[in-house]
């Protein structure tokens, strides 16, 4: 159930992700606000050509506090796509202590904590394990399904612009050339 994790840090606390489903783990930057986002999306941010959503898991843990100013993205592939994870630091990529592999209680299994897949042993510490699937609440998803679509429309409203401005000057360069010689 628990393989091979990244182990990050989000206010003090480790947590995981299984690393069969990281992508990328990059420093944050070029954050972009969207607009009609759930609250713990931070914004967008483009990665080898793709607008990915950025979950910031200081939000999503309310953890109550900022997050550092230097921080990392771990981008996560999961059945709608990829979405980052917002976190304080990366500690490493490794394997966890198979000897200790919990789920968590029901009586605190709840939609707010249904990211959470179990608890683990690293190095003699326990870590909380995430589910790369529910990051996100349904609810959440649907409304960032929806912002995205606002801003891939955007973004292909923008592109068609451009690609229509280009046109256009190449019309006029090519009409200019062909006045130029009569």
């Amino acid at each position: 159930m628990f393989a091979t994790q990244v182990i990050f840090g989000v206010n003090g606390q480790k947590y995981s992700l299984n690393s069969l489903y990281v992508r990328a783990v990059e420093h944050a930057q070029n954050i972009t606000m969207l607009p009609g986002a759930p609250g713990c999306i931070a914004g967008v941010t483009e990665l080898r050509g793709e607008w990915i959503p950025i979950c910031d898991l200081n939000i999503k843990f309310k953890t109550g506090v900022q997050g550092k100013p230097d921080r990392e993205v771990i981008f996560v592939n999961y059945s709608q796509g990829c979405i980052g994870c917002l976190v304080d630091a990366v500690h490493e990529i490794g394997a966890v202590t198979e000897d200790l592999q919990m789920k968590l209680p029901n009586i605190i299994q709840t939609e707010q904590t249904s990211y959470v897949e179990g608890i683990v042993r690293h190095k003699g510490e326990l870590v909380t394990a995430i589910h790369h699937e529910s990051i996100l609440t349904p609810n959440e998803a649907a409304q960032l399904s929806v912002a995205m679509k606002g801003l891939l429309r955007k973004k292909q409203e923008e592109q068609d612009a451009l690609l229509a401005a280009e046109a256009a000057r190449k019309e006029a360069e090519e009409k200019l050339k062909a006045e130029n010689k009569e």
